[in-house]
């Protein structure tokens, strides 16, 4: 695993940047939402360890996830 030294204010910028860009109002999301709830959604990336949540829970490729 390679190691990356980042400064808080280089982390808050980017949670920040990331956070930005899935805001919207629920209109911008209905029609996609709709889709979802008609034709299911694909999981893709890696499993956690615990079976239960399989069928819920991924982690993708490239994505930083903090339990």
């Amino acid at each position: 695993m390679n190691k990356i030294d980042l400064t808080d204010k280089e982390l808050l910028g980017f949670i920040g940047k990331q956070e930005s860009q899935e805001i919207g109002s629920f209109d911008s999301y209905s029609d996609r939402l709709v889709h979802q709830m008609s034709h299911g959604t694909g999981l893709i990336g890696d499993k956690l360890p615990w079976s239960k949540t399989h069928s819920a829970v991924r982690l993708g490729e490239g994505q930083m996830s903090i339990w």
